[in-house]
């Protein structure tokens, strides 16, 4: 009896295991909504902050960064990266990663050509440096 405990606790602990590696190991396309899922439905009070991002205005657009993230390729996730929290976990300061699959990016070339550099189907990363306040305020 004891012998059949230790076996299946030992299974259960080789399985999570097992599921922590190959969550490290997925790509980013699939790592960053699971992430963002796993962090709007659980820890939603730190997750609530990028709203203040979705709803800000891209500088020279008439688009929001939630609009730009969610419709400008395959998809997007937002993820929340703690860089230093209070106790309380009401105020801190975090790192906030808009990441866009799948995009088509024109950039000038390095030397000043005026001709486009085209790369299709990039992955994209947006990160906003912010701190939250306790009295719930986000600043950039």
């Amino acid at each position: 009896m004891g012998n059949r405990i230790t076996r299946i606790i030992l299974g259960i602990i080789i399985a999570l295991a097992a599921l922590v590696g190959i969550y490290f190991i997925l790509p980013g396309s699939v790592k960053y909504p699971l992430q963002a899922w796993f962090q709007k439905t659980f820890q939603s009070e730190r997750y609530s902050i990028t709203d203040t991002y979705k709803n800000a205005k891209v500088p020279g657009y008439d688009v929001t960064f939630g609009d730009l993230v969610d419709k400008a390729g395959d998809g997007g996730a937002w993820v929340v990266e703690v860089q230093e929290e209070s106790d309380d976990g009401k105020s801190g300061k975090y790192y906030i990663h808009a990441y866009i699959k799948k995009v088509d990016v024109s950039m000038e070339h390095e030397n000043g050509q005026e001709n486009l550099i085209t790369h299709s189907g990039a992955d994209v990363e947006i990160r906003f440096d912010c701190t939250k306040k306790a009295d719930g305020s986000v600043t950039t």
